[in-house]
């Protein structure tokens, strides 16, 4: 019984991981076909008409329908952080890239740091600033105004609005602020609805699935929006393409794995200011699979002459650190997705995080993490290793009493459990262990895979280069050393003695199974997950061996002092 418990719960656990981390391109069929872009383009991005060519005053008193054409220009933002390029094309992001080490990635096989920036032609720039009202492109043509070394400001003026965006880089974060201001431009009243885009279109390279010895875990990017405090993620269907979402919208943006491209109203929580006001709405657009738009629909303004609103913003695009996102406040912390075990997630985070602190390896404080847990529960899975033991010890009183009924099953389990009470042993004491890491090894798996704390993190140079990815190679030592580790387990669990002799054969078989299988699960799951599990697996042996020498101890001992 007691091995039947333990191979339902790891079968159980391995269709669970397998199917979060292989389910995709096992069965592409069961997801959603990206339709032709010519049958969503229309509803989706309206064609805005071409701009007159007639030269025009930059900033006339009575504006055209758009935005005076202009060349290009190009201007960079920087700080210690992040390197940000700003275009007059729509006054928008033309590039966003992390300049801190760890923030790497192979894109059309070269490493290169991170730019959260990568949109369709067809769809606006990150920042860019549309107007329902109005016939401008999505890359109007804006004139630069003033220039910093932390701040650019653009200006254009069409369709009776004149339109200035500000934009400034503080020093040593992942944000830039974004100050729009809409005002008469002597046409008299006019009535906008601005739309604030974050786009994002996914690289060829970050959907890859490869083989199934070898493959790289493929980002999840969708855009997203938090509206009265719930997370709304949107992925395509040729049947919605878009969703609009009414209500206050904390804030819109371009969630993946391990970074956030988010927008909000105001300033983060640890700026000084007035407190974020959300009084914007959201749509969020998914016109084909990996090609999205999060848009942050501002408040209905209406321009009398001489009349000007002003609305202030919070563009964050960066890692997914738990206390960053913490720290800006504003729902923020909604994109990290730790599932149903958030609580325990938490603790882990926050146990290595701490252990990082201390040893400047995310590897060791795994390790030391795995530690730490088996300390917290060493009363319980000292009872269940003692009781399984005891079984043990019981091993041959059991091969006599089954050599004694044969194959009389019914009277031989009345007999077996009889000398269970006897002994005290639990049939089911060894599932304990198992039963107690199952919910670890998931919440452990969540962190991993929602947070950037992990992301990159080097264990040992030369070989494990990122502990939130598989190990490279198609020989993985750390999953094969895993399996051994659980073969040595499984067989140093005693296995309940039965008369069935099928159900022996599949004792036997699940013994030489089990471990290859979670072996070959394990080839595509974080390395970080691995070394947590062959961690633990080296600590229960070794305390399964120092309690088997302990009882024998004890039993020697016994018999010593009957003799006398």
């Amino acid at each position: 019984m007691d091995r039947r418990v333990f191979t339902t719960i790891l079968v159980c656990l391995a269709i669970l991981i397998a199917w979060q981390s292989l389910g995709p391109r096992i069965f592409p069929h069961w997801f959603p076909e990206v339709p032709d872009a010519d049958e969503v383009m229309e509803e989706v991005l309206p064609e805005a008409p071409d701009p007159e060519p007639e030269p025009v005053d930059p900033l006339p008193e009575v504006a055209e329908d758009v935005p005076t054409p202009r060349p290009e220009q190009i201007h960079v933002l920087e700080n210690e952080k992040v390197r940000a390029e700003l275009t007059t094309m729509g006054a928008a992001l033309r590039s966003w890239i992390l300049k801190e080490e760890r923030f790497t990635r192979t894109l059309d096989g070269e490493e290169q740091q991170v730019d959260l920036v990568f949109a369709d032609p067809r769809d606006p720039l990150p920042l860019a600033t549309t107007f329902e009202e109005l016939e401008w492109p999505t890359d109007a043509s804006y004139e630069v105004v003033e220039k910093t070394d932390d701040t650019v400001a653009f200006r254009a003026a069409a369709g009776g609005v004149t339109v200035d965006k500000v934009f400034h880089l503080p020093a040593g974060q992942y944000h830039i602020a974004l100050s729009i201001r809409l005002s008469d431009a002597g046409a008299g009243p006019v009535e906008v609805t601005p739309r604030v885009h974050m786009t994002r279109t996914v690289h060829e390279d970050l959907r890859a699935r490869r083989g199934l010895l070898n493959f790289a875990i493929p980002d999840l990017i969708r855009p997203a929006c938090v509206v009265t405090g719930d997370i709304v993620r949107h992925a395509h269907t040729s049947e919605h393409p878009s969703i609009d979402l009414p209500g206050e919208a904390s804030w819109a943006g371009i969630d993946e794995r391990y970074f956030l491209m988010s927008l909000f109203e105001g300033v983060p929580d640890f700026e000084p200011g007035e407190p974020s006001r959300h009084g914007a709405s959201c749509t969020l657009v998914a016109p084909e699979e990996h090609r999205y738009d999060a848009q942050l629909v501002l408040e209905p303004t209406r321009l009398a002459t001489d009349d000007a609103k002003s609305f202030r913003m919070t563009a964050f695009l960066g890692p997914k650190f738990k206390s960053e996102l913490d720290r800006y406040g504003n729902d923020l912390s909604e994109a990290v997705d730790f599932g149903i075990l958030t609580v325990l997630a938490l603790l882990l985070l926050w146990v290595m995080v701490f252990f990082e602190g201390l040893v400047s390896n995310w590897g060791l404080a795994i390790i030391l993490l795995t530690f730490t847990v088996k300390l917290v529960l060493y009363p319980l899975t000292d009872w269940s290793m003692r009781s399984m033991e005891r079984m043990r010890a019981i091993q041959p009183k059991m091969n006599a009493l089954k050599e004694k009924l044969g194959k009389d099953k019914e009277k031989f389990q009345i007999e077996m459990m009889k000398l269970y009470r006897e002994e005290k042993v639990n049939p089911f004491g060894g599932c304990l262990p198992l039963l107690l890491q199952l919910p670890i090894w998931i919440a452990l798996y969540r962190t991993i895979l929602s947070t950037a704390e992990l992301y990159n993190a080097v264990f040992i140079p030369g070989w494990i280069m990122d502990l939130s990815s598989p190990e490279p190679g198609v020989i993985k030592f750390l999953p094969l050393a895993m399996g051994v580790s659980m073969y040595l387990m499984q067989k140093m669990t005693p296995q309940p003695a039965t008369v069935d002799e099928m159900q022996a054969r599949m004792q036997r078989f699940m013994l030489y199974f089990m471990p290859p299988f979670f072996t070959l699960i394990m080839y595509g799951l974080p390395s970080g997950l691995t070394l947590y599990i062959f961690t633990n697996n080296v600590l229960s042996i070794a305390q399964q061996l120092w309690i088997r020498k302990r009882l024998e101890a004890a039993r020697e001992a016994e018999a010593s002092g009957k003799k006398k």
